[in-house]
């Protein structure tokens, strides 16, 4: 199949942004994590903190 130069960048730009949506989703899931981690690491100080205190 033989392409035309437009259709062919006109596919590759659709492959580009394609690609930075899909990393930017995945940056996204990543930071959340962390966060979500980061409350659960805080929570379990706290719980550990009170439970100390409590002896």
């Amino acid at each position: 199949m033989t392409f035309d130069r437009k259709a062919e960048a006109d596919m590759r730009l659709y492959s580009e942004k394609k690609a930075a949506e899909l990393a930017q989703k995945r940056r996204e899931a990543e930071e959340a994590r962390s966060r979500a981690d980061a409350k659960a690491t805080e929570a379990d100080a706290e719980a550990e903190a009170d439970s100390s205190e409590t002896r």
